[in-house]
């Protein structure tokens, strides 16, 4: 065997596999920027991480990504909620799911059977909720 050949087709293998393999898959579904990222940065220690700023690019990403876990903002409806939820427990029903909320009282938005979370919240909660992190820790 050339080992020439044999180094350039470990190269070509897939370079972000490794970094994400056996490692939860979340979907993280915020229309504002600045939260999606923090949010996407933070829990990135911990899963396969994808976002999406839309209902609609998330419905696009859940073709082929089984997520675990998803994080999905109360500000895009419950309609399109219930639908991100729905289409997650369907692949997975053991999938963890938190809704972010700007009135935690508010049963459209965080419906009784939902876990829900107020906005501003502290990123370490939010592991915790996801059954990730180091409880107690600040983030």
């Amino acid at each position: 065997m050339d080992m020439g050949r044999a180094k350039s087709d470990r190269r070509s293998a897939a370079p972000s596999e490794p970094a994400t393999q056996g490692r939860p898959h979340l979907l993280v579904v915020e229309p504002e920027a600045l939260l999606r990222w923090a949010t996407v940065t933070y829990l990135g220690r911990w899963f396969d991480v994808r976002q999406s700023a839309t209902a609609a690019e998330a419905r696009r990403l859940l073709r082929t990504f089984n997520a675990n876990a998803v994080v999905v903002s109360g500000e895009l409806g419950s309609e399109a909620a219930d639908a991100i939820e729905a289409r997650v427990r369907a692949r997975n029903p053991g999938a963890r799911v938190v809704r972010t909320v700007t009135d935690p009282t508010d049963r459209d938005r965080c419906p009784t059977a939902s876990v829900c979370i107020e906005k501003p919240f502290r990123l370490s909660d939010l592991a915790d909720l996801l059954g990730v992190g180091q409880p107690g820790r600040r983030g």
